[in-house]
């Protein structure tokens, strides 16, 4: 029985680890591939991940490897580099995509996350620089109400992330009552502007998010 348990859990496991470490054909974001990797190999205990690594590239990213002088390829450290050279963005990308950021209604970690990538990509690595990003790229109202903060240059980033989730959850809340307003019965598919055309609104309340029956 307890063979049989342990098989099945190191089975489901192993299932649940490959499933974690997809391929990168080199799209895709480089740098969090790899991060993920680094974490991975240490849950897995994988000593030498040199030997590991290229096993999951694929496409344009293997033959980047591939073209690695023999003693680069023994280096983790440069096949890392490697990849980043080749695939992430270089400084000015990353900073032209980091003043455009914006919070686009998902989680408030996963917004943070990108733009901490981004920062370094583009090689800032001051916290000051990271919380004006993460607050001018939240919505208007939200941003407004955290800059108004007396206490907001003192602040640490996780107090200023704290204090922005209870601020969008209050615009989550005005969004879902907009909604019940004008009796609403779908979401409003096409808020997301494709072909250039202005974004469609709700015509009762302005909303991007729905559109009144």
């Amino acid at each position: 029985y307890w063979f049989c348990l342990t098989h099945l859990f190191d089975r489901t496991y192993k299932l649940a680890m490959d499933k974690m470490i997809e391929p990168y054909d080199g799209s895709g974001d480089i740098q969090q591939w790899i991060k993920r990797m680094e974490l991975i190999s240490k849950v897995q205990k994988w000593d030498d991940l040199t030997a590991v690594l290229p096993l999951f590239l694929t496409g344009a990213a293997f033959a980047v490897y591939e073209n690695l002088e023999p003693e680069e390829q023994k280096d983790i450290n440069a096949i890392k580099l490697a990849l980043q050279n080749a695939f992430a963005m270089d400084r000015y990308q990353a900073y032209q995509a980091l003043i455009e950021r914006r919070w686009n209604n998902e989680i408030v970690d996963s917004y943070l996350s990108d733009l901490r990538n981004l920062t370094d990509l583009a090689g800032f690595k001051e916290e000051a620089i990271l919380k004006s990003a993460f607050i001018v790229g939240l919505p208007h109202d939200v941003s407004r109400q955290l800059r108004a903060n007396t206490r907001i240059e003192s602040m640490t980033l996780g107090e200023i992330v704290r204090q922005a989730r209870i601020f969008l959850s209050h615009v989550h809340s005005d969004i879902g009552l907009a909604a019940a307003r004008c009796q609403i019965k779908t979401v409003n598919k096409d808020t997301k502007n494709r072909s250039g055309d202005p974004v469609r609104k709700c015509f009762k309340c302005q909303s991007e998010e729905h559109l009144a029956n």
